[in-house]
Order: C-alpha cells, then sequence, then structure tokens
C-alpha cells in the first residue's frame, strides 16, 4: 500500500508519463541489480559546525570540494538509463555549491526524481526563487528544535530565527505559484537535548504548512574520535523508542536490531568524484574508484566491486555496518496534506 501511496504521489508531481518511466527504471534495476537511487554530493563543507554532526568530522580529513554542474552532468549522462532518484546530501551543505540549481534542473529533464536536505540558512530570497524554478521533488530542512536555545545549543554556528524565518519565506513562495513541489519536510534529529519537544515540533511543523514532519534517530559515527562519541553518547543519546540504539550494561551502545545492509545498493559520488559505497562511508575508506575519471557503470560492474557487495556488505562484515541503520528503523512521520 506505502508503494502505491508514493507513486500515486508521484503522478501528482510529476505526471502519469514521466512517473511510468521512473516506474519503469525501478523495476530495471530490480532486474539487472543497478542502484536505482545515487548520492551526490554537491559540496564537502557547511556553514555550521553541529557537534553531534558527523559530517562535521569527516570534513577535517577531506578537501573542501564543490561538483561543478560539467562534472555532475557527465556522470547524470551515465546513469540517466537506469537511475529514478538523486539525493543531493552527505557531509556538506547542498545550498552553497551555486550551481546545485542546474543540477536539479538537469536530473529533472533526465527523468530522475531529486531530493535535496539542507539546513534552510542559505535559503535566501534568491535562492527560493531558484530552487522554486529548479523544482526539486522532495526537500528535508533539517530543524530539530522548537525553541531558540535548544536549536543554537545543537547546531553550532545557526541562528533559530533566520532558520525559521527562511522555512517561512520557502513554503509561503511555494503556495504563490501554486506549486506542490517541492514536498517539505520538517526534520528533526531526536536527542535528550529535544526529545520533550518532539510534540511541539509537530506543531510547528503544522503552523508552517510544511507537508510533513519526521522523527528521526540520531547517528553516532563510531570511526569519530573517541571525545566525539563519548560527548553524543553522554549529552545526546536517550533510550526513546525512535532510537536506533540501546545501551549495554557497561555504558556502551550497541544497535537495538542489524540484518541485511539497507544500504548495499545505494552509493555515494563525494564532491571530487569518488564513488563510496554508502552513505555511512564518511571518510572514505571503501572508496571503489572516481566517477570522474571512470565511466560509472564501469565501476559498478566491476567484478571485485560486485563481490564486496555481496561477500562484505551484504553481511554486514565493515566497522561502518556495527552503528549505522537497519531496515524499518523506528521512525515518527506524521503528514499534514
Amino acid at each position: 500500500m506505502s508503494y502505491v501511496r508514493r507513486r500515486f504521489g508521484y503522478f501528482r508531481q510529476i505526471g502519469f508519463s514521466k512517473s511510468l518511466r521512473i516506474a519503469g527504471k525501478d523495476i530495471y534495476c530490480k532486474l539487472i541489480g543497478y542502484p536505482g537511487s545515487i548520492m551526490f554530493e554537491p559540496a564537502s563543507k557547511c556553514n555550521l559546525n553541529c557537534s553531534m554532526c558527523w559530517g562535521v568530522k569527516a570534513m577535517k580529513y577531506r578537501k573542501n570540494n564543490l561538483l561543478d554542474f560539467q562534472q555532475f552532468k557527465k556522470i547524470v549522462d551515465e546513469v540517466a538509463f537506469f537511475c529514478s532518484r538523486i539525493f543531493f546530501n552527505f557531509c556538506g551543505e547542498p545550498l552553497i555549491n551555486k550551481d546545485i540549481f542546474s543540477m536539479i534542473e538537469y536530473a529533472g529533464k533526465k527523468d530522475i526524481i531529486t531530493l535535496l536536505s539542507t539546513n534552510s540558512i542559505f535559503l535566501t530570497k534568491e535562492n527560493v526563487h531558484k530552487l522554486l524554478e529548479a523544482l526539486p521533488n522532495y526537500l528535508t530542512v533539517s530543524l530539530d528544535a522548537t525553541t531558540k536555545n535548544t536549536y543554537e545549543s545543537m547546531r553550532t554556528g545557526g541562528n533559530f530565527d533566520t532558520a525559521l524565518e527562511r522555512v517561512q519565506s520557502l513554503v509561503e513562495e511555494r503556495e504563490k505559484k501554486k506549486s506542490i513541489n517541492p514536498i517539505i519536510d520538517l526534520q528533526m534529529i531526536l536527542t535528550k537535548k529535544n526529545e520533550n519537544e518532539i510534540e511541539e515540533f509537530i506543531m510547528l511543523g503544522k503552523k508552517l504548512n510544511v507537508d510533513l514532519v519526521s522523527i528521526k534517530s540520531l547517528y553516532i559515527a563510531h570511526q569519530a574520535d573517541q571525545d566525539y562519541i563519548k560527548k553524543l553518547t553522554e549529552e545526546y543519546f536517550t533510550p526513546h523508542y525512535i532510537s536506533r540504539y540501546k545501551k549495554k550494561e557497561d555504558g556502551t551502545l550497541v544497535l537495538k536490531k542489524s540484518g541485511i545492509c539497507p544500504h548495499i545498493k545505494s552509493p555515494v559520488i563525494a564532491s571530487d568524484g569518488d564513488v563510496y559505497i554508502c552513505c555511512f562511508d564518511f571518510f572514505g575508506k571503501y572508496k571503489q574508484s572516481n566517477a570522474l575519471t571512470e565511466n560509472f557503470c564501469e565501476i559498478w560492474n566491476r567484478h571485485d566491486y560486485k563481490q564486496f557487495r555481496k561477500d562484505i556488505m551484504s553481511k554486514r562484515k565493515l566497522d561502518i555496518c556495527e552503528y549505522c541503520s537497519y531496515l524499518n528503523m523506528p521512525r515518527k512521520t506524521v503528514h499534514f496534506k
């Protein structure tokens, strides 16, 4: 039923014929084993320095890069025959990259659903106009709090009033254009700091007139330094039902469940073109190749990469698998439209 509702939503958003073409890609990917979705990193830097963010920690070990439009176009032209979704995300803030609007528009022309995640600070009037011209299908806005104190204690360098104002501006401009795109998801990463604001957050989403609100589990990057892990375990982890972790008697955290890897066919193309196995390999430890110097399909079909997915990823044998996510991980989603 959820698949039918999702597909019906695509009919409304992008039209019947285009939705059928995208559905055809989904079937094709299942038959031949290609990744239906790919995550692109438009920028490997961020304007905030959130203490809970694993991306901030990874940026210390990576060069600050911006993927330019021609580089993006080269890769998309190679994957458009099977790729049905592109997520613009990973370690940085996508709207830092001025080419992001051209990327969204180009992917849409290739019958690819586009999903964008932002902290909203760069949703200026000019960027809102460009965004509504490019028309991503889905926009996640990471707000995380309903009060200035909570927000700014979590999102270092951010301004709660500015973030709120820019979300409101986006919704108002979208309504002026009488567009249903992008679907706007107001997101909270659940922590000890904000767990008492869940109901207020839902009401805030309704007041802002977004399409839905998502309450999601905190991820603690155990590949990062011990100070970071200790801080998040002690100051951010909460044993709420939405959390992916449970605490052992010795104080360490483990996943509530494990099972088959949910990200085995969800590669990342970093801002420098490097191909990472999934969005939890944020240090590039298991980098496969580079999509700017090679054809992505050749990389994906390489024998050693296929075996890696089959023998290592599917059985969750990597260190990055120990704390990531699992299928059907609990979350709270409230739809308003």
